[in-house]
């Protein structure tokens, strides 16, 4: 008799989701579509990629302005309450980040019933330094090399200013490229969704600076 492959097991289960994505999205199109005006969607759709604007630029004094002041920020990187608290780490990682440029690909953005909103993407980052391996100096440059992407789940809420600013933002289910993060136990925390994160008992030390 002959054995099943992986390929004929995994038709017959169905493949596995990718990722697993917020619920809010996927709220009846009735809901989704008709609980924000189109303004509203422009603005907060502009936030998510005025993040990546902002941050790339070093630009903390716009993001400051975007962010509400309880606002909370959790990631791979740690997990913070404040808007004063998430500058200070995205400050903190700024090493990480020299030469890399963050897109925001396939948004989309709903209303939730209470009158805020929520927005999903994917983050993209591409390297545009030279070798991300610390190679010999006779390497060439490296330009447009992805290092990795992961999922982005924002909340907003509209002030009584009238203007949509970040409550939260969560980065989770991060695949990294080999070369521009060698360490496996490292790639594979970053792989964790935020609910794995939390009870992950091993931590990967060395790479991460709050790591124990």
């Amino acid at each position: 008799m002959a054995t099943e492959t992986a390929l004929e097991t995994t038709k017959k289960a169905g493949a596995p989701p990718s990722l697993t994505p917020a619920p809010g999205y996927f709220a009846p199109l009735s809901e989704v579509q008709n609980r924000l005006s189109a303004e509203d969607r422009a603005a907060v759709a502009d936030l998510v990629l005025r993040f990546e604007w902002c941050y790339d630029t070093r630009n903390y004094q716009a993001l400051e302005d975007m962010l509400t002041e309880d606002a909370v920020m959790d990631h791979v990187w740690g997990y913070r309450e404040g808007r004063s608290a998430v500058l200070t780490m995205l400050r903190e990682w700024e090493y990480a980040n020299a030469g890399l440029r963050h897109q925001g690909i396939n948004l989309v953005v709903w209303g939730e019933p209470d009158g805020t909103a929520g927005a999903m993407s994917f983050l993209y980052g591409v390297t545009m330094r030279g070798p991300i391996t610390g190679g010999s100096a006779g390497e060439g440059p490296v330009f447009e090399r992805p290092a990795g992407h992961g999922l982005v789940t924002d909340r907003f809420r509209r002030g009584s200013d009238g203007i949509w600013r970040m409550t939260r933002r969560t980065i989770d289910q991060m695949y990294l490229d080999a070369e521009f993060v060698p360490d496996a136990a490292v790639r594979e925390w970053f792989a964790l969704s935020a609910e794995q994160r939390q009870a992950y008992p091993d931590k990967p030390a060395g790479w991460l600076p709050d790591a124990a």
